[in-house]
């Protein structure tokens, strides 16, 4: 069916961040997948759309003109993973690549 679909593209999506980030991929592996977890269980109470509310992300954003960037950190809750394109939603309608992600953090409440 369509989850399972679903679940391979996940887990090639998966597959190319631990290419990317061997350091940080078993840790980040886990997150995302308690983040996908998560949001699909929000999902099936809720009945409509997911939101994992209190998650910390920091990340590396590019600067365009130069080489070198930032590292953001965003809060709030995350409204959907985008597997196709490889980026975390948040509430606020910010899109973050999660080959750019260096840290997940769950708040555990």
């Amino acid at each position: 069916g369509n989850s399972e679909h679903c679940f391979q593209d996940q887990q090639g999506h998966i597959l190319r961040l631990r290419k990317a980030f061997p350091a940080f991929a078993q840790a980040l592996d886990q997150q995302l997948a308690s983040l996908a977890g998560l949001l699909e269980e929000s999902r099936k109470a809720d009945g409509r759309r997911g939101r994992v509310p209190g998650v910390r992300i920091t990340y590396f954003l590019p600067d365009q003109k130069k080489s070198g960037g930032a590292y953001l950190k965003q809060c709030g809750a995350v409204t959907d993973l985008d597997w196709l394109r490889g980026e975390i939603v948040m509430e606020d309608g910010t899109r973050i690549p999660a080959e750019d992600v260096v840290e997940l953090e769950l708040s555990r409440t």
